[in-house]
This record gives structure tokens, C-alpha cells and sequence, in this order.
């Protein structure tokens, strides 16, 4: 969580001048690129939360709620591998833009 914050931080105030450089486009257009990552931040938070409601739920776990378990984890493997792919496309063409 600290180093998405901090990437925030380093967009804002670093690369949102080069990016609207590089577009041509005022950073008064470019809000959308912080509000993106401001949101790829509330979601690792939420996905930090479903680790410990995954952990609280199936503690006591019978062997009905076996299936349910492994849908959860299954869900959140999915959930983990796209907010990768929507943390690094963003990363990979701010700060390494191609010229």
C-alpha cells in the first residue's frame, strides 16, 4: 500500500508534466490518469481485507463449505492477477513512455 501511494504521489507530482508533454494535452485533461490510481489503491486495500475475511470465514470450515473455500481463493487468485495487470499497464507507460 505505502508504495502505491508514494507512485500516486510521484505521477502527481513527477510524470503528469512529461505525460502531457509527450500527449500534447493540458494536465487539467489528465485528472482521469490519478483518479485511475487512486482506485487501483482502494482496490489492494479491499483485496488486503478479503485475506482476512477468507481466514475468519473458512477457519471452522466443514467439508461442505470445502467448495465455497476454494471458490474464494479462486476468486481472489483472479482478483490478485488483473489489479496487477491494472497497476502495471499505467506504471509501464508513465514512467517508461515510448518516444
Amino acid at each position: 500500500m505505502p508504495q502505491a501511494l508514494s507512485t500516486l504521489d510521484k505521477v502527481v507530482n513527477d510524470k503528469l508534466e512529461d505525460l502531457s508533454e509527450i500527449t500534447a494535452t493540458p494536465t487539467s485533461q489528465l485528472k482521469f490518469v490519478t483518479d485511475a490510481w487512486a482506485q487501483v489503491v482502494d482496490c489492494r486495500r479491499m483485496l488486503k481485507w478479503t485475506y482476512a475475511f477468507g481466514y475468519y470465514r473458512f477457519a471452522d470450515q466443514t467439508a461442505a463449505s470445502k467448495p465455497q473455500q476454494e471458490f474464494f481463493e479462486f476468486n481472489q487468485v483472479g482478483s490478485f492477477a488483473w489489479l496487477s495487470l491494472a497497476t502495471l499497464c499505467p506504471i509501464a507507460h508513465i514512467i517508461f513512455p515510448q518516444t
